[in-house]
């Protein structure tokens, strides 16, 4: 089980890593987009289009690692006023919570790359196949609900998972 957990930290330590440099690549084509837009007027068609897509796997690129870390927004001031035991009960719900969203996300999110595949939806500009760019949904939220399902199992809910 700890080499699971090892191994799932290490998968969403990549993501984190990918995440910024999705980031990187995005403030880069927003520059050079700018600067040909009121520089040259001629900005790039697809431009625009590319970073806001890019925009959305930033966000979900790092949310495992931030799982795995313990590092999600959260009411310090209220858990740390509270004894040891109600900690625990804050650390178990607050996992079954996480994992059962991440999941009903995670099912979703493939029922919708099925749509969008069964349909051939492409983006306006780039001609994306929807499905790809809708993927890391699915990914994303798939990993943050096994980090806090081994959180729960491995860890029995304790403060920082995997």
């Amino acid at each position: 089980m700890k080499a699971i957990c090892a191994g799932l930290k290490k998968i969403a330590s990549f993501f984190s890593v990918l995440g910024a440099g999705v980031l990187v690549i995005c403030t880069a084509i927003s520059f050079v987009n700018v600067v040909s837009r009121y520089v040259f007027n001629s900005p790039f068609t697809w431009g625009d289009e590319l970073t806001v897509l890019m925009l959305g796997w930033f966000v979900y690129l790092p949310q495992p690692a931030l799982e795995s870390d313990n590092k999600q927004l959260q009411l310090t001031v209220v858990y740390n006023a509270v004894g040891p035991r109600v900690r625990l009960v804050f650390n178990v719900l607050r996992s079954l919570v996480t994992a059962g969203l991440g999941l009903f996300i995670c099912y979703w999110g493939f029922r919708l790359i099925q749509m969008n595949y069964e349909l051939g939806g492409t983006t306006m500009a780039l001609r994306l196949p929807l499905w790809i760019i809708y993927l890391i949904l699915p990914v994303s939220m798939l990993l943050v609900a096994l980090v806090r399902i081994f959180d729960l199992f491995v860890e029995g809910g304790a403060k920082k998972p995997c």
